[in-house]
């Protein structure tokens, strides 16, 4: 007799024998056993049942994450057999001081370097009584990712155009090499280095920059965007040097085209017989710009 039938009509037989209880109580066990002659004997025991305590448990996403990826951390599969779990405590293994936690069913957490990770996940229930569950997470470095910004978008010919690929991102390692390339070398063979680069196009035309960057542990990540080069405006050669126009124009923003500024510099070369970058001024080359700007 298993103690919690008060009709005592519930029994099992057999050498061992299995029972769940459906509430915490304290139960009398009674054993009789007979022999083949017919003679039986039964002992009785008092057994408490307690209370049933929680389960933690938890499934990580995704199961192979790399550095700074967000990883997401659920607990939904934990259960409280005789209540509700009041409380989720977390902690990802990346505090030495074992400070910093999150709390809450699901929770994110990001890992700013490759490593293993211990996660540890506590479960409270309405009764206090708790539960721990750990995992080992190992997280990966992540790819590098390359990307670059032009200045400026829509250059002109002749005009330094500045690449910039302080936007790319090497997650828990460090970007050791950047190699541009300016579309304008058939062979491939122009390029520049470095976070930061110029350049300048001979000819208007659209061109693909390629940006390749290669991290510390040695993966690489490409980038291409083009970029369209116009065709500077300039007057006519019969009426303006074209190397006065170049320097000339050069000499305040916007580069792109002649301002008011431009000529007085030019107008004021000629009156003081200095050059411009090593360009003299001649009265002709003076009055074509101030038509060609004027008119």
């Amino acid at each position: 007799m298993l103690g919690e039938n008060p009709l005592r009509s519930r029994a099992e037989n057999g050498v061992e024998v299995e029972h769940t209880y459906d509430a915490p109580a304290n139960y009398e066990v009674q054993l009789t056993v007979t022999d083949d002659d017919g003679t039986t004997d039964q002992t009785t025991k008092t057994i408490e049942v307690g209370e049933p305590t929680p389960t933690a448990a938890f499934e990580i996403t995704p199961e192979e994450p790399t550095a700074e990826e967000t990883v997401t951390f659920d607990a939904s599969a934990s259960d409280a057999p005789a209540g509700d779990i009041e409380e989720y405590e977390w902690m990802f293994g990346d505090d030495p001081r074992r400070s910093q936690s999150e709390t809450g069913e699901e929770v994110e957490h990001t890992y700013d370097a490759p490593a293993n990770y211990e996660v540890q996940l506590t479960v409270t229930d309405d009764d206090g009584t708790t539960d721990q569950t750990r995992t080992t997470l190992e997280v990966e470095p992540g790819s590098p990712t390359a990307a670059f910004n032009v200045t400026p978008e829509s250059p002109v010919v002749g005009e330094t155009v500045s690449f910039d690929a302080s936007a790319s991102d090497a997650p828990g390692g460090d970007i050791e090499e950047y190699e541009w390339r300016f579309g304008d070398t058939p062979l491939r063979a122009g390029g520049g280095s470095g976070e930061e680069t110029e350049h300048s196009y001979d000819a208007s035309a659209n061109y693909t920059v390629q940006l390749t960057i290669t991290d510390d542990d040695g993966t690489t990540d490409q980038m291409r965007k083009t970029i369209e080069v116009e065709s500077r405006e300039r007057p006519p050669s019969s009426t303006v040097d074209p190397d006065v126009f170049d320097v000339v124009i050069e000499q305040h923003e916007p580069t792109t085209e002649l301002t008011d500024e431009d000529v007085e510099a030019a107008v004021i070369a000629l009156y003081n017989r200095e050059t411009i970058d090593g360009v003299e001024m001649s009265t002709d080359d003076v009055n074509g710009l101030i038509r060609w700007h004027h008119f």
